[in-house]
């Protein structure tokens, strides 16, 4: 299915890994908005932490996260890296 996602530059591989580590850890079901059965991961993003939601904070802590988007109504969801051991070793990842 051809995606409705524009403009974005996640490479097939990072993609890929994402995909094959959300069916080892069982995620098939449908989407909660339409029920298709068709995803596509578009990207990843960091979720900060606040203990104050009437704050914007920039920096500190946050949750590394995929977003997987429906394909069909653009539905959104976020699943956290480390859960899908996906990690990025820090240490590789400053030495770039």
């Amino acid at each position: 299915m051809r995606s409705h996602i524009r403009h974005f530059t996640m490479d097939d591989e990072k993609k890929t890994k994402i995909a094959n580590a959300l069916k080892t850890k069982g995620v098939k079901l449908p989407c909660p908005r339409c029920n298709s059965l068709n995803f596509e991961v578009v990207g990843q993003t960091v979720l900060q932490l606040n203990d104050n939601p009437n704050i914007l904070m920039l920096g500190g802590p946050g949750v590394p996260a995929a977003l997987v988007a429906c394909s069909n109504c653009g539905f959104v969801t976020f699943h956290a890296l480390g859960a899908l051991n996906l990690m990025p070793n820090v240490k590789e990842e400053n030495s770039k």
